[in-house]
């Protein structure tokens, strides 16, 4: 990612760390909506209109190195959930150095950033598809009462 010796060394160094978790954020977001670039493609063609770079969803192959590790061992990580609720607790870290090591991953502390990056973004999604879920039941009891 970069040399993190001298003053505007260590700001591209961070700007760079910044992209890799922008990008990786909107790459899960679009596997969340389901939207790939070939069918943002064919949407703005079908609109008739001109794609924007900062709207189509990135490929893996778009992904820093560093990102593409994270995302690598973040999927090699197992679930954690909670039984009763069925709430996403996150994942199960132990081995996670292993990891590292099995993947050759050169950056780990770079690496280990964006696999926090990766988890935050979906504990907040599954979050807001736990909240979604009680409201619909909310509202099914709340039609059954009447």
């Amino acid at each position: 990612m970069g040399i993190r010796n001298g003053g505007r060394l260590v700001k591209f160094y961070q700007q760079q760390l910044e992209e890799a978790q922008e990008s990786l954020i909107f790459f899960i977001k679009s596997l969340q909506s389901g939207m790939t670039a070939e069918q943002y493609f064919m949407m703005m063609e079908q609109l008739g209109e001109e794609p924007k770079p900062e709207e189509i969803p990135p490929r893996f192959e778009d992904l820093l190195v560093e990102a593409q590790e994270a995302w690598q061992i973040y999927q090699s990580l197992q679930d954690i959930w909670e039984g009763m609720s069925g709430t996403f607790m996150g994942k199960n870290k132990a081995g996670m150095f292993d990891l590292f090591r099995v993947y050759e991953v050169e950056n780990v502390r770079e690496v280990m950033s964006l696999v926090s990056t990766i988890e935050n973004e979906y504990m907040r999604y599954y979050m807001e598809q736990q909240k979604q879920k009680s409201k619909k039941i909310g509202r099914a009891s709340c039609r059954e009462r009447v």
